[in-house]
C-alpha cells in the first residue's frame, strides 16, 4: 500500500484532499504544520508528499527542502492559492515533483498524484537494475559503460527539469524575460509576445525603453544589480505594445548565479502599471 503524507493546515481542505486519496485505496498520513510534516519524514517512509504552500510560520517549501534531504526519491506535490515567478523558481531548483495552483479538481489533483506514484516506482526499479547492474559490469570491467549510461540519464533529466520549468513560467501573467549576461534576451514567455507583437530574441531590455531619459535612468539601476541579493532589482519604465500604445512597465529583475557565485544571466518580470498610475495621478489631484 502506498503511503502518502498530506500537509495543510486548513482542515477543511485537508479532510477534502484525504478523501480523494483514499478512495485511490491508499494509506495516508496527515499533518498540519512544518513541525508535524518533519516527524513523519524522520519516521516513515513516503511514497508521496502534499503539501500546500502557507502554513503559518513555516512553509511548505522548507518541507519540500527537508523531503529532499530526508528522502531524496520521494516526490513532493506542492499546492498553492497565490502562483508566483518565485514560487515556480523555488520549486524547480529544490525538486518539487509537481505544482497544483487551488482550487483543485478531483481528477486534476489525482491525475498529478498518480503521475508522481508511478514516476516513484520508475525510480525505484530504475535503482534496483542500476545496482544489479553495477555490480554484473563491475565482474565484467564495464565500469565505463556505466558511467557512460549514467551520464546520459543526467541529461534527460536535466532537459526535464528545463521543459517543466518554462511551462510552470508560461502559465504566469507577467511578461517574463530570461537574458545573458549582457541584458539581451535569450527566451521569453508567450505573455511578452502578446504585448509586444514581434519576435525579441537577441533585443536588450533597454531597447524596449521608448523614453530617452527613463533607457538612461535604467542603464544607472542596471549596474546596481546586487548578485548576492534574494531580492530582485525594481524599476520601471514606458514601453510601446504591439497597438503602438504606450504603458508603463513596471520590472523585477534578479541574477542567475553559477555554484560558484558567477552570474550567468538574468530573469526579468513585468507588470502593465499603466492603468494603476493614472489612477494615482487623478487620485492625487483631485
Amino acid at each position: 500500500m502506498a503511503r502518502r503524507l498530506l500537509v495543510d493546515d486548513e482542515a477543511a481542505v485537508q479532510n477534502t484532499l484525504r478523501a480523494y486519496l483514499e478512495v485511490e485505496g491508499h494509506e495516508v498520513r496527515t499533518a498540519e504544520n512544518y513541525d508535524s510534516a518533519i516527524s513523519w519524514l524522520n519516521s516513515d517512509p513516503l511514497d508521496l508528499i502534499v503539501t500546500d504552500v502557507i502554513l503559518g510560520k513555516r512553509t511548505g517549501l522548507e518541507i519540500l527542502k527537508a523531503a529532499k534531504k530526508a528522502q531524496p526519491d520521494t516526490p513532493v506535490i506542492v499546492i498553492t492559492g497565490q502562483p508566483s515567478l518565485n514560487t515556480a523558481s523555488r520549486c524547480v531548483k529544490d525538486g518539487a515533483f509537481d505544482l497544483l495552483e487551488k482550487p483543485l479538481s478531483q481528477s486534476d489533483f489525482i491525475d498529478a498524484t498518480r503521475k508522481a506514484i508511478k514516476n516513484i516506482r520508475r525510480v525505484k526499479k530504475r535503482e534496483s537494475l542500476n545496482e544489479r547492474s553495477k555490480v554484473a559490469r563491475h565482474h565484467l570491467g564495464k565500469e565505463l559503460n556505466k558511467r557512460s549510461s549514467e551520464n546520459a540519464l543526467l541529461i534527460k533529466e536535466l532537459i526535464k527539469s528545463e521543459k517543466k520549468y518554462r511551462m510552470l513560467v508560461e502559465t504566469l501573467p507577467e511578461i517574463i524575460f530570461e537574458l545573458d549576461k549582457d541584458f539581451r534576451v535569450i527566451w521569453y514567455n508567450e505573455i511578452a509576445l502578446k504585448f509586444f507583437g514581434y519576435a525579441l530574441y537577441n533585443r536588450s531590455l533597454l531597447s524596449f525603453s521608448s523614453s530617452g531619459s527613463e533607457r538612461d535612468e535604467t542603464i544607472a539601476k542596471l549596474c546596481l544589480v546586487d548578485h548576492t541579493s534574494n531580492h530582485p532589482l525594481l524599476f520601471k519604465f514606458r514601453a510601446q505594445n504591439k497597438l503602438g500604445e504606450e504603458r508603463i512597465l513596471s520590472w523585477a529583475i534578479k541574477s542567475l548565479n553559477k555554484p560558484s557565485g558567477e552570474t550567468y544571466g538574468f530573469i526579468a518580470t513585468a507588470r502593465d502599471i499603466t492603468e494603476r498610475e493614472r489612477a494615482e495621478r487623478g487620485a492625487r489631484s483631485s
